[in-house]
């Protein structure tokens, strides 16, 4: 069975579980919506054996722009907030986009379900991280305090 219709399947019982019908489409693509309208996104290519995940945070506001961008950069560093996927800026949507790639070839529905709750989740943690900023005033310059590592690791 190819990693496609493995992903099939699991969407079909996922939907089982939720009382909804979900499908890859021709493309190999299926977006979920959730009640908050915000998408999460399954892509599978032809015989890759991964799965790309993606899932929006928030369309990124004209308004204080620059300190959603630098914020968002902070949480891709090393990872850790953002568990191994990474925040991306789509020109196309105007939207800040966490994606990551999972290997599938010997996964399980668990698995999968796993996966896919886990960017769920990071991504609402880090709209709501970053949905903070909507309250504080726009930032005038990036540059740290003279001395400041700014979270780099320095030799």
């Amino acid at each position: 069975m190819s990693i496609a219709q493995n992903i099939n399947e699991w969407l079909k019982q996922l939907g089982n579980d939720t009382g909804a019908t979900f499908k890859l489409d021709g493309n190999h693509q299926c977006i979920l919506a959730s009640t908050n309208e915000y998408q999460t996104g399954i892509f599978v290519p032809d015989d890759s054996g991964k799965v790309y995940f993606t899932s929006e945070i928030m369309e990124l506001p004209q308004e204080n722009r620059e300190a959603y961008l630098l914020n968002s950069l902070g949480i891709n560093l090393f990872q850790q907030v953002t568990q191994g996927a990474a925040v991306s800026y789509d020109p196309t949507s105007n939207y800040l986009i966490l994606s990551h790639t999972q290997e599938m070839l010997a996964k399980d529905y668990d698995e999968f379900e796993s996966a896919l709750n886990n960017i769920i989740g990071v991504a609402k943690d880090i709209r709501e991280n970053l949905q903070e900023l909507a309250h504080k005033t726009p930032v005038s310059g990036t540059q740290s305090e003279e001395g400041s590592s700014a979270g780099l690791i320095r030799a």
